[in-house]
């Protein structure tokens, strides 16, 4: 298989805004974060934390066209600030004086950096403000304000004295340059600092005497100073700050305890990885922030089907308008329907289903009750007669037909002709096909839905391909899977000096998938076998940090939202299933089922049998 990278297309960090906003699609979860309040924005790598970030800034909503776009800039009264990652957030601060400043120092400057860095954002959106307008295009024109050039003036000359800066003209560029210049001051100096034994704050004050800006205080002044000019002194800003989770501890501490008491001016909105240093330490504050009260926390993971349903309709309407052979056309034309129900709490009966009475779904069970005797005993208990199926919801057993077709499918492509044997090395085709199946699998993650869409797209040139042929769909399924599982495969072990464990995340994976596949396939046939785990209070630290580092890559799926401010305070306690997107890689069908304790699957008891009818095969997971 060809192997296509999620990581690196589709990347919101490397787009333009134009580029952005041409193919933004919002949902719910993007209109709940826009409110005017602060919100913390969690989610996994890919779920799409960026996009919304920057389409709320000034920039997003300028590039922004369409009557959606039209009714958010009406309705958002404040001027958005997008803040990316930089130097100042993640592993890279440690560079920071070459490795040797103490812990106090390190903290001083990296502060330092990070206040720098909102600095410049912040003057670049008041840059912005007051450009000329343009009668040709009203969006350009969002949140413009003209102001007197003697005041603005003033305010860059209140601004360089409070940032204590010392621009060489009296112009938002040359503050802007001016901070560029403060952070390769604060390298310089570091480096020095670093080569001086046990170097002191007061020294690091002398050389840096912009250490210690209280960034949130020093920006909400400068903003009152603009918007006084401006005539607009109830004027409201966001702070949108992306990959949060990868700043220093204390500047997590900070931010996060200011979401309680931020100023009326300055809200926040910041963005963070569901498992970060902020989930596992504690503010140490009295007075925490609260959800409601203080935040709102929006979170880019669907436990719900038909909202990720939904979303991803409307991702591949925004994709189609660029294809003429698939413009106006609804996503099951293209992709037919899932041959097999795709079952969740929102879906238990499993409507999904493209067969009729008999035929195809008939040659399954007929084959299976030939070589799995515990099969023939269920249908003989359930008087279900495999010869004479009728799966409408009229039937006395339409219901239980439907429910189990896909268990049977599975467990008759991959069971062995002798009892608890295992055959099989390819899926059987319509598993991963048809639109319900490739809604699900895409977890309501943009870019794994683009990935797949973009490679089922490029085979489609005539109407006549439509629908699209199964085998294609199931093909780029595959794949999309098959590179999904070769990133988690070399995911570090260690995340933000505080997630460490020693047992390799899809190491973890594959037990646990090997474990639902052998459920499904060895075991008597059940009805419902287990395709969800429950993590208990029994396992270990290091179990639970892997568990941790497999949620922050949307590996694995809770049911039950997040319950610390910004993420999972912990993982015990709470009900998970494998992301749909491993399903094709460890030959499971999409359905969360009923679930097992992950302690019953670390130390699974023996089966009656584990011979395989084929030789194994090294190009699969087990």
């Amino acid at each position: 298989m060809t192997s296509i990278s999620f990581l690196s297309a589709f990347n919101a960090k490397a787009m333009s805004y134009e580029q952005i906003a041409s193919s933004f699609v919002s949902s719910a979860k993007f209109a709940e974060l826009a409110g005017q309040w602060s919100a913390l924005l969690v989610g996994p790598r890919g779920s799409g934390k960026t996009t919304l970030l920057r389409m709320l800034s000034l920039e997003g909503m300028r590039s922004w066209s369409g009557a959606e776009a039209d009714q958010y800039r009406r309705e958002l009264d404040y001027t958005g600030i997008y803040v990316p990652s930089d130097i100042a957030w993640g592993e890279m601060v440690k560079s920071l004086g070459d490795g040797n400043l103490d812990g106090r120092s390190l903290n001083l400057v990296s502060e330092a950096a990070f206040a720098t860095n909102v600095f410049m954002s912040t003057v670049s959106a008041m840059q912005l403000r007051i450009q000329t307008p343009d009668p040709a295009d009203v969006r350009l024109n969002y949140r413009n304000v003209e102001i007197e050039p003697e005041s603005i003036e003033e305010i860059i000359r209140f601004i360089a004295e409070l940032w204590k800066l010392n621009p060489k003209s009296i112009s938002f560029r040359s503050l802007h340059q001016a901070l560029a210049a403060r952070l390769l001051d604060i390298h310089q100096q570091s480096r020095l600092l670093g080569g001086i034994p046990n170097c002191s704050p007061a020294l690091i004050s002398e050389k840096m005497p912009y250490i210690g800006l209280p960034v949130l205080d020093s920006v909400n002044q400068a903003l009152k100073a603009f918007d006084q000019a401006a005539g607009q002194n109830d004027g409201i800003w966001a702070l949108l700050l992306d990959e949060f989770e990868v700043a220093p501890a204390p500047l997590q501490k900070d931010i996060l305890t200011a979401l309680r008491a931020a100023a009326p001016k300055l809200i926040l909105k910041v963005a963070l990885a569901p498992c970060g240093p902020h989930t596992v330490r504690a503010l140490e504050t009295t007075t925490p922030p609260t959800r409601s009260n203080d935040f709102r926390q929006v979170e880019l993971w669907y436990a719900d089907k038909r909202e990720a349903d939904t979303f991803c309709e409307r991702v591949f309407t925004s994709r189609t308008s660029l294809h003429p052979v698939l413009a106006g056309k609804y996503p099951e034309i293209v992709f037919g329907k899932s041959a097999y129900a795709i079952v969740d709490d929102t879906d238990a009966e499993g409507t999904h289903y493209a067969y009729g009475r008999g035929e195809a779904w008939a040659k399954e069970f007929m084959s299976l009750a030939q070589k799995d005797s515990s099969f023939r005993d269920f249908l003989i208990k359930k008087e279900i007669d495999s010869q004479n199926l009728d799966p409408s919801p009229d039937a006395p057993n339409g219901n239980t037909i439907r429910k189990i077709a896909p268990i049977v499918a599975f467990r008759n492509a991959y069971r062995g002709y002798r009892e608890g044997t295992k055959r099989g090395r390819k899926p059987f085709n319509a598993a991963y096909s048809g639109w319900a199946a490739i809604s699900a699998i895409s977890e309501g993650n943009p870019r794994w839905l683009l990935t797949m869409l973009t490679g089922i797209f490029a085979k489609v040139r005539t109407v006549k391909d439509l629908p699209v042929d199964v085998s294609t769909q199931q093909y780029h399924a595959m794949v999309t899977s098959g590179t999904f599982a070769d990133v988690l495969r070399t995911v570090a072990t260690r995340q933000f000096d505080c997630i460490q464990t020693t047992t390799p995340v899809m190491q973890l994976l594959t037990k646990i998938g090997q474990y639902f596949h052998d459920r499904l396939v060895i075991d008597d046939f059940l009805e419902d076998p287990p395709m969800s785990f429950y993590v208990g209070n029994d396992i270990d630290d290091d179990t639970e940090n892997c568990l941790r580092i497999a949620v922050n890559h949307g590996a694995i799926i809770c049911y039950q939202p997040a319950d610390g401010i910004g993420g999972f305070g912990t993982l015990r306690d709470k009900r998970f299933r494998l992301s749909y997107l491993l399903s094709p890689s460890f030959k499971l069908p999409i359905r969360k089922s009923k679930e097992v304790q992950l302690t019953s699957i670390l130390n699974p008891p023996v089966l009656k049998k584990v011979a395989s009818d084929v030789k194994p095969d090294q190009g699969n997971l087990f």
